[in-house]
């Protein structure tokens, strides 16, 4: 899948999901931000698995 996003769209949510996820964490995959798209949007998802944040905004 490819998709377009503005830069300036994507930096603000994307910081502010990735205040969450440590960079060197026992379990690899929680230093990663799952993003997903669908239907004109994006939603950007982290956890450290107490607690998690997602976000969603207009490609």
């Amino acid at each position: 899948m490819n998709i377009k996003i503005n830069r300036d769209a994507l930096l603000k949510p994307l910081a502010n999901v990735a205040s969450i996820v440590e960079r060197k964490h026992a379990l690899p995959i929680l230093s990663n931000i799952l993003i997903q798209g669908k239907d004109g949007q994006v939603q950007l998802t982290a956890t450290d698995l107490e607690m998690q944040v997602s976000l969603s905004f207009k490609a």
